[in-house]
């Protein structure tokens, strides 16, 4: 698209099926959920990601992010897998009393600025800011890429639009000067 400007915004909202389970949401349409991730009144039924609204061990929110939600998700697999060796024991009646609790870990947050420049938060005493974060972003990102082809392919794409200097690997910082007379 040829523009001068792009403005992008987009609201965060849930999906609506969650008013359909007729279960009690937040005002974004979140599901707060039993401990274990069920839904309240549904144990065969399970939600994750950003349809959750629920605290983590220090009262805080679990954000709706990536991370959270891949943790939801292996917390999950966990349950059902476990529910699956239940059913043929003697304790089938009750795999849903023995299901375990959620808990989110915070691996801390990271940010790329800009070329050379990133943030990075993790715990409570590691922060990391300027290009040694930038490259903590690179390597941490190309590590959780599956397959070694991908890892490749991606960090020679990097490398390429890294030296080229190419529009692909530039964040624009500041408005061109013609438009810095109607900035606020």
């Amino acid at each position: 698209m040829e523009a001068e400007a792009i403005i992008w915004a987009a609201g965060v909202a849930a999906n609506p099926l969650t008013k359909m389970l007729g279960v009690a949401t937040d005002r974004g349409g979140r599901i707060t959920p039993n401990p274990d991730l069920s839904i309240p009144g549904h144990p065969e039924i399970f939600v994750a990601g950003d349809l959750v609204a629920m605290q983590d061990n220090e009262g805080k929110m679990v954000p709706g992010v990536a991370p959270a939600a891949s943790q939801m998700g292996r917390h999950i697999a966990k349950v059902l897998k476990e529910e699956l060796r239940l059913e043929k024991g003697r304790f089938a009646d009750r795999k849903h009393d023995l299901r375990p609790t959620f808990r989110y870990w915070d691996k801390g947050m990271m940010a790329i600025i800009g070329k050379n420049h990133a943030v990075v938060k993790a715990g409570k005493a590691l922060r990391l800011q300027g290009f040694i974060a930038w490259m903590a972003w690179l390597f941490i990102h190309i590590l959780f890429l599956i397959g070694f082809r991908n890892k490749l392919a991606v960090l020679l794409g990097w490398a390429t639009a890294y030296l080229k200097n190419t529009p692909e690997a530039r964040i624009i910082m500041h408005p061109p000067k013609e438009y810095e007379a109607t900035s606020p």
